[in-house]
């Protein structure tokens, strides 16, 4: 069996964070992109956190246009921006902040 795609997600056991679910890794293997599998894996994992929890987060780099349409398309708004959120080597990169009402 080979690994073709994974959503991740996440609620925080903290009392005030509880609430909470984050979508905190996607992915799709190159040659089953293109195909719905990415917003399948999203839809479920919605369906899956709207019994458990009150709102979905995600953030997503700001220059993965791909990804960021993919969560407009599933309901996800932006609500903000967080700048040099990610570092790798010498490169920063800025971050969209997302969020899905499930209630």
């Amino acid at each position: 069996a080979r690994l073709i795609g994974l959503c991740c997600y996440r609620r925080p056991q903290t009392l005030k964070s509880a609430h909470k679910g984050i979508v905190w890794g996607m992915y799709v293997a190159p040659d089953y992109r293109g195909k719905g599998i990415s917003l399948q894996l999203l839809n479920h994992t919605i369906s899956h956190a709207r019994s458990r929890a009150h709102i979905l987060l995600l953030s997503v780099t700001s220059s993965n246009l791909a990804a960021y349409r993919l969560y407009q398309k599933a309901g996800f708004c932006q609500y903000g921006q967080e700048p040099d959120a990610m570092k790798l080597g010498d490169i920063y990169y800025s971050e969209r902040l997302m969020f899905f009402p499930l209630r």
